[in-house]
């Protein structure tokens, strides 16, 4: 894996990606085309390495998801990005 990670907007017709990413772990995914709510994909090259989201606007968000996919967690991936 890179240590240079890209992260971009998710495109619409990406969503149904994220759906099942997030139904695949038991987690809340049938209101994610609601209003308001904006997703990324974390991409290390062409591989998919997680999600994120955000819902609201203004100044005030919610960190709505985020999630990593199964191979990779526990390795260290969240280390990249801490103070």
């Amino acid at each position: 894996m890179n240590t240079e990670l890209g992260i971009e907007p998710l495109p619409r017709n990406d969503v149904p990606e994220l759906a099942n990413a997030l139904a695949g772990d038991g987690l809340a995914h049938h209101d994610i085309n609601a209003e308001h709510c904006l997703f990324f994909r974390v991409r290390d090259g062409d591989c998919t390495l997680g999600f994120a989201g955000l819902q609201g606007q203004g100044s005030d968000r919610l960190l709505r998801s985020f999630w990593i996919a199964p191979a990779l967690r526990r390795n260290g991936l969240g280390a990249c990005c801490s103070m």
